[in-house]
C-alpha cells in the first residue's frame, strides 16, 4: 500500500465520524439518525475536497431502505467487480452443471499476472466449471472471466441476467481481455451506478435468485477473496467477516462485498476510486484511500461506494 500520511490522516478522521454517524442510523428513528446522515454526508464532502475526488455513495439498511445516498445515480467503471454477476450469470444456468469437465486452451489463457490460471496451466488443461467459478472469484482470475463469458454467451447474457432479477444501470459490454488498462470516464461501457450495485449486493444476500445452496458456495468463494486483504477487509473490526470481489484498473480501485459480523447481520459495501487526470499518480493515491476509506463503512448496514476523480 503507497504511504500518504495526510490521506491516512483525513481517513481516520473520516472513520469516527460515519463510523458513529452509522451507529446513529441503524438504532435511531428520530432526529438523531438525521442528524447522524448529515454528519456523514458532510465527512464524505470534505474527504472530496482533500483527496479531489468525487464519491458516490448508498447505504442500505438490511431490509433494503435507503440510509444514505450520494451521488448513488452516477455511473462509475467496474472494472473486475463485474465478475460477480458473471459468476451469478453462470450458477443460474441450469443447462451448466458445476461439475463439467471444461476444456481451456492456450489460447484462452490471460497473463500469469492475472490469471491464477494462466500461471498453474501454462499449456493449457481441463477445469471443473465450479473451480473456474471459484478462481474467477476468489482470484479475480481473468482466462476464468472470459471462459465464463463464453459458455453464457458473451457479456450482454450477463447484462440480460441482470434485468431478469430487477438489477438496473449495471451494463457489462467487454470480456476482460477487452477491458482497457484505464478506465474512461466517458465511456459507459461496462459501468453501474451505486444504487444499482448495492441492490445487486443486497438481492445475493437477503433475497438471492440463486438456490440456496448454490447461493452459499458463492458466499464460501467470497470470503476467500485473496485480493482484498488491503481494501474492505483492512478495516474491518475484530468478529467481522468480508465476502467480497475486487476489481483495479490503472487508474481505479474498488471492492464489492458483504461485510457480516459473528452475530449473523450482513451489510452490503462496495468502494471505488476512479481518476482521470493524471493517472499514475493519483491512482495510487486513489488506491490508498479506497483501501482505508472502507473502513468507515463496516458498521453500516449496507453500503455501495464509488468514486472518480
Amino acid at each position: 500500500m503507497w504511504a500518504l500520511p495526510w490521506i491516512r490522516l483525513v481517513v481516520v478522521r473520516l472513520q469516527f465520524v460515519v463510523s458513529a454517524s452509522a451507529t446513529l442510523v441503524a438504532n435511531s428513528r428520530f432526529a438523531a439518525a438525521s442528524a447522524a446522515v448529515n454528519r456523514a454526508t458532510e465527512a464524505i464532502a470534505a474527504v472530496e475536497r482533500k483527496v479531489r475526488a468525487r464519491i458516490g455513495l448508498t447505504v442500505l439498511h438490511p431490509h433494503g431502505s435507503l440510509a444514505i445516498a450520494r451521488r448513488a445515480r452516477e455511473r462509475f467503471p467496474l472494472a473486475s467487480t463485474q465478475k460477480l454477476a458473471l459468476v451469478m450469470t453462470v450458477l443460474a444456468r441450469r443447462d451448466l452443471d458445476p461439475n463439467h469437465a471444461v476444456r481451456i486452451s492456450r489460447t484462452d489463457l490471460d497473463s500469469p499476472d492475472y490469471s491464477y490460471i494462466s500461471e498453474h496451466y501454462p499449456n493449457g488443461g481441463t477445469l471443473r466449471l465450479a473451480d473456474i467459478c471459484a478462481l474467477t472469484i476468489s482470484h479475480s482470475d481473468n482466462t476464468g472471466a472470459d471462459v465464463l463469458a463464453r459458455l453464457v454467451g458473451g457479456p450482454h447474457a450477463v447484462t440480460t441476467y441482470l434485468r431478469s432479477i430487477g438489477v438496473t444501470d449495471v451494463r457489462i459490454d467487454r470480456t476482460e481481455r477487452e477491458l482497457p488498462d484505464e478506465a474512461d470516464e466517458s465511456d459507459p461501457r461496462d459501468t453501474g451506478t451505486p444504487q444499482a450495485t448495492a441492490h445487486l449486493v443486497w438481492r445475493l444476500a437477503y433475497a438471492s435468485p440463486l438456490a440456496p445452496g448454490v447461493t452459499h458456495t458463492l458466499l464460501t468463494w467470497m470470503f476467500a477473496t485473496v485480493t482484498g486483504n488491503k481494501r474492505i477487509r483492512a478495516g474491518v473490526p475484530q468478529g467481522w467477516r468480508v465476502a467480497d470481489k475486487t476489481g483495479s484498473y490503472a487508474n481505479a480501485a474498488n471492492d464489492i462485498g458483504l461485510t457480516t459480523r459473528l452475530t449473523g447481520r450482513r451489510w452490503q459495501s462496495h468502494v471505488t476510486w476512479t481518476e482521470s487526470e493524471q493517472p499514475t499518480m493519483v491512482a495510487k493515491r486513489s488506491q490508498a484511500s479506497s483501501r482505508q476509506y472502507a473502513r468507515c463503512f463496516e458498521s453500516t448496514p449496507g453500503a455501495s461506494v464509488l468514486t472518480r476523480g
